[in-house]
């Protein structure tokens, strides 16, 4: 099975620069959870959501790159039985000529966790 979740926009303290550390920006961020789906196994989207809202949110990372492997790591802790996973995490608005982005695939082993 293969959960989506696309879009998700939300503003958020991200970015290196002084401005970025005072005001929040939009970010964008697509989010594919690959796992085996049977009954027993349950991977609530609206759980994922809200830890993608609540953690950029909260940690207000300086780095695209640093956000990308917390939330990785979080979510495989929060869903062991994710099989791989793909997140990009874009600042729309940084630029007026460019969607600027960060994006990482994983992809687990049984016992990687």
């Amino acid at each position: 099975m293969l959960i989506k979740i696309q879009d998700l926009s939300f503003q958020t303290i991200i970015g290196l620069l002084p401005f970025e550390r005072e005001v929040p920006q939009k970010v964008v961020i697509q989010c594919y959870l690959q796992y085996d789906y049977e009954e027993a196994i349950f991977l609530d989207y609206a759980i994922v959501r809200e830890y993608l809202i609540r953690t950029m949110q909260k940690e207000k990372f300086k780095k695209l790159e640093d956000a990308i492997e917390f939330l990785i790591i979080g979510l495989k802790n929060l869903f062991p039985f994710i099989q791989s996973l793909f997140m990009e995490i874009q600042k729309p608005d940084i630029f007026m000529d460019c969607v600027v982005s960060v994006c990482c695939e994983k992809k687990f082993s049984k016992d990687s966790f």
